[in-house]
């Protein structure tokens, strides 16, 4: 399954997204992809949404399964507060279509 914000708004309009983000997330999702650009930090849905990111890999080893749960991708300009200097995030904007999806595929292959 894809979730994109816009698909799911009336799910999880209300009080309760982060908690319900955590769900979909945490026990629905095998691979997220973080859109990285300072574009991120401007809606509230998306510090929500990065709150529950963290949530999923806090106290991860590195390299580990649950680590790798999220993969950043940068899609614009800017950074992300919360992403740290040091996270390596490939840089999709000059790759076409075809070679995001194969990245992103490749991360599901190593998740399984």
């Amino acid at each position: 399954m894809v979730f994109l914000d816009d698909w799911f708004q009336a799910y999880v309009a209300g009080n309760d997204a982060d908690i319900l983000l955590q769900r979909i997330y945490g026990q629905k999702s095998d691979l997220v992809v973080m859109c990285v650009a300072s574009a991120y930090d401007d809606r509230p849905w998306t510090m929500i949404e990065h709150r529950a990111l963290r949530m999923l890999t806090w106290g991860a080893k590195a390299g580990s399964k649950q680590a790798m749960r999220v993969m950043p991708l940068r899609f614009g300009d800017g950074d992300v507060e919360g992403v740290l200097s040091n996270t390596i995030v490939p840089d999709v904007r000059r790759s076409t279509v075809d070679e995001a999806v194969e990245l992103i595929v490749a991360r599901l292959r190593l998740l399984d």
